[in-house]
C-alpha cells in the first residue's frame, strides 16, 4: 500500500508541476466569447477550464452508460434465475415422491 501512495504522490507533484509550466509558458490575455458574455483571461485559465468541463463531461456520460449497462446486466441476471427457480419448480412437481 505504502508504495501505491508514493507512486501517486510524486504523481500529483509531477502533474502539478507541468501544470505551472504549462501556466507560465502561455500566460497572455486572449479574448474570450461565450454568446453575449466577453472577457478577457489567461490562455492558460481558459484550456484549464475547458480540459476540466470536458473531464467532468466524459466523467457524467461514462457514469450513466455504465449504469445502464449494469441495469441491463441487473435485469438479465433476474430473469435467469426466475427462469431457473421455475425449471426446478416443473421438475419437483413432475417427480414422483419415491418416499413411500
Amino acid at each position: 500500500m505504502k508504495r501505491k501512495t508514493t507512486f501517486s504522490f510524486w504523481g500529483f507533484i509531477i502533474i502539478a508541476l507541468l501544470l505551472v509550466l504549462f501556466s507560465v509558458q502561455n500566460a497572455q490575455e486572449v479574448g474570450f466569447k461565450f454568446i453575449t458574455w466577453k472577457t478577457h483571461l489567461s490562455l492558460s485559465v481558459l484550456l484549464i477550464v475547458a480540459f476540466l468541463l470536458g473531464l467532468i463531461a466524459g466523467a457524467i456520460f461514462s457514469f450513466r452508460r455504465n449504469r445502464s449497462i449494469g441495469k441491463a446486466e441487473t435485469e438479465k441476471i433476474q430473469k435467469e434465475q426466475t427462469e431457473k427457480t421455475e425449471k426446478m419448480a416443473e421438475k419437483e412437481f413432475d417427480e414422483p415422491d419415491h418416499k413411500s
